[in-house]
């Protein structure tokens, strides 16, 4: 970006934290439940809000093109709900679909295709959890294929690859070069 402007895609800012940290997160949630997982986040949230600048102020400059209340309670919220969705995906890897109510439209048009030998193209928008769709993938024995940028995000996703490892045999990385184009091309 040009001086005095910020890019504000959140791609550009390094991921927090640590992987001790969120395994320290998986062993709370297992031993207490998702409730006092939550619980916890709130705390590991507030200080992330308090310490992490460059984040804070790309939260409000979302919140603030949104037309959104963009205050310090505003962005804690902004990140409390991203730290929940996060949350969410480590119950999902652990295979606990039980503490969520799924509903699902449109699964018939899928399964058309998989008998038909057809694929088709999901277009998502971070309005969910792409562990979520897998889970209910393999559920309904829909082959899906997940394509995103996963580069800022290395710590979570190592962990939740050891916790599951064949969860990566449906992620597609967007990178540069042929290699990502080779294998969208071979999924497809």
């Amino acid at each position: 970006p040009s001086r005095g402007t910020t890019a504000n895609s959140g791609t550009d800012i390094a991921e927090r934290g640590s992987a001790a940290g969120i395994w320290a997160m998986v062993l709370i949630c297992r031993a207490f439940g998702r409730t006092f997982g939550r619980l916890v986040l709130r705390a590991v949230v507030f200080y992330f809000v308090l310490a992490a600048r460059h984040a804070r102020r790309a939260s409000r400059s979302y919140l603030t093109r949104m037309g959104r209340p963009h205050g310090f309670w505003d962005t804690y919220r902004h990140f409390l709900t991203f730290a929940h969705c996060t949350l969410d995906r480590l119950f999902w890897v652990m295979g606990r679909q039980d503490l969520f109510e799924i509903t699902s439209t449109g699964s018939e048009h899928l399964r058309e295709l998989v008998r038909s030998r057809r694929g088709a193209l999901l277009l998502g928008a971070h309005l969910g959890s792409f562990e979520a769709m897998l889970g209910v993938a393999r559920h309904e024995s829909v082959p899906i294929n997940i394509v995103g940028y996963f580069t800022n995000a290395r710590l979570i996703n190592g962990v939740l690859n050891k916790m599951n490892p064949r969860r990566t045999t449906r992620l597609i990385s967007v990178e540069p070069g042929m290699n990502f184009v080779m294998t969208l091309k071979e999924r497809i």
